[in-house]
Formats: structure tokens, C-alpha cells, sequence
């Protein structure tokens, strides 16, 4: 990849979507590393749900920060919510009123990842590898967890793996991509996760955050995956594409009762599964 391959003017548009909440410095690191993406080409809407002062108007930085994203030819668009109403409907809000609609893809980042800086231009580039690709991600490793590093060469031919059983029971589910690889390499999925880029198109045919799930057990991502697989379209997981992760995958999760809001989500996921058993054992 580089200038000779993918020249400013043919570079497809990203809207960045970023839901965040009560993470004034984290969000700060974020938009930072959006600077130093060798991908400039997108616009970035956030959905600032931090209680009490804005984000924008209480935190300097914040505010310098996205004046200088403004500077530099991004447009820049903060949606406000006081209301703690979940990350799916916040970031279903987030693709309902994106101003940028003509933009062709999305990218959806937590507000505590740190991006590399050959990020984006990475998951562009699936996309144009692979024409039936609707989602792509990359690998999320914790800043603060152990330096793992796996050999691509293990996982082969599928990363984030789900099986079902003749019942619609998931016997087996692989969660690969929180780790360090190797070398980079473009491998099939069945899941994306977290900071993943998104044909807008698939939204525009009916894909949506399902109702009533959180982000809790990787629902969520792999709720959605399953829609947009059985729309058709196929997951990559690029190994070489790496956001850093300063919090636990559920770090945000508010709810008093953390057990009880895995127990609700996995019932919503598995209930869902075995409704749709047939046609989603068809597309894995």
C-alpha cells in the first residue's frame, strides 16, 4: 500500500463514528491518533454522552484537538445525549444522523483505542481487495494486559470462529483478536471486533444494532456480524491492523449488575441464534 496505489483523489470517504462516555483523556489519545492515520479521507461524528459539561466545552484539549481536525479538512460533528440509553442505541443513532450519508464507508472506533497509524488505510484496502466484504476489522491488544503474540499460521483458515450445533447451540466460540500477531495477514471471519469499517450499503438494506443488547460478552459485534452475514456480505480480520485497547473490552459497561447484564444479553444472543439456526449455519 502507498501513494502510488490509492492517490488522495481516488480515496474512498470514512465517517468515523465515536460514542463516548466519561472519558475525557482517553478519547483525547483517540482523536490524536486519527491525526497520524496515513489515510486522511474521512469526517468524524461524535456522540458525546458525558455526564454533566460537554466534552467539547469543558476538557481544552478536546476542543483543541477537534478545531485542529477542522483545521486539517475533516469535518467534524458532535451529536449530544445526557441519557445513558446503551451502546447499541447509541451508535444506531450515530448511523441514523451521520451528515456524510454520500460517504461509502464507516469506521467505528471505541473511545479509548489507540489507533496505529496505518489503521484505516489497512481496512480501506480489504475493502478494495475484497469486493464482497461488508465488515473488516483488525486486532485490539490491551495496553495494560500481557504481551501475547500469536502466529497467524495457527488460526488458519478462519479467525473468530463460531460452530453451531444440530440444535443451534454455539459449541464453540473463538475470540482470536485481542492478541499481538506475527505479521500482518487477511484472514476470513465470522465476527468482526471492535474498531471495525463498515459498508454504509449494508445499513441502507435493513442491517441494524439489534434492540435491547449491549456490548457485554461481544454480543453486539456478534449479533451484528450474523445480520450482515446473512445479508450476504463476508467478514475479514486483518492481523497486521492494530488498536490499542486502555480499557477491557466491556470496560464502559455502567450497569449495577454486571452478571446479570451478561446473563440478559446471552439469553437476547442464543434465543436469536436458535430462532434463525438454519439460515445462520447456512452463511458460516
Amino acid at each position: 500500500m502507498g501513494d502510488e496505489e490509492m492517490s488522495e483523489s481516488k480515496q474512498k470517504r470514512v465517517t468515523i463514528h465515536i460514542t463516548s462516555k466519561d472519558r475525557s483523556s482517553e478519547i483525547c489519545a483517540c482523536l490524536h491518533s486519527l491525526r497520524k492515520q496515513t489515510y486522511q479521507s474521512f469526517d468524524i461524528l461524535l456522540l458525546d454522552n458525558q455526564y454533566g459539561t460537554p466534552l467539547a466545552s469543558n476538557f481544552k484539549f478536546i476542543h483543541d484537538v477537534l478545531g485542529r481536525l477542522k483545521l486539517e479538512g475533516h469535518g467534524v460533528e458532535i451529536l449530544r445525549d445526557n441519557v445513558s440509553f446503551g451502546v447499541c442505541k447509541a451508535r444506531q443513532r450515530l448511523i441514523d444522523e451521520d451528515p456524510w450519508k454520500e460517504n461509502p464507508y464507516i469506521l467505528r472506533i471505541d473511545d479509548d483505542c489507540v489507533l496505529e497509524p496505518d489503521y484505516i488505510e489497512r481496512l480501506v484496502q480489504v475493502m478494495e481487495d475484497f469486493p464482497q466484504c461488508g465488515i473488516t476489522s483488525g486486532v485490539t491488544p490491551p495496553f495494560s494486559g500481557p504481551d501475547v503474540t500469536r502466529n497467524v499460521e495457527e488460526i488458519k483458515p478462519i479467525v473468530n470462529k463460531i460452530v453451531l450445533s444440530e440444535t443451534g447451540d454455539i459449541t464453540y466460540y473463538a475470540d482470536d483478536c485481542g492478541m499481538l500477531y506475527d505479521k500482518g495477514d487477511v484472514l476470513p471471519a465470522h465476527q468482526f471486533r471492535s474498531n471495525a469499517l463498515l459498508k454504509r450499503e449494508m445499513f441502507d438494506k435493513g442491517l441494524a444494532y439489534p434492540k435491547g443488547t449491549t456490548n457485554v460478552g461481544f454480543r453486539e459485534e456478534a449479533n451484528l456480524s450474523i445480520h450482515a452475514l446473512l445479508l450476504g456480505y463476508k467478514i475479514f480480520v486483518d492481523t497486521g491492523a492494530v488498536a490499542w485497547h486502555a480499557h477491557c473490552a466491556s470496560g464502559g459497561c455502567r450497569y449495577p449488575n454486571y452478571q446479570q447484564l451478561v446473563q440478559m444479553d446471552n439469553e437476547r444472543f442464543y434465543k436469536f441464534v436458535k430462532d434463525n439456526h438454519q439460515k445462520i449455519k447456512e452463511v458460516l
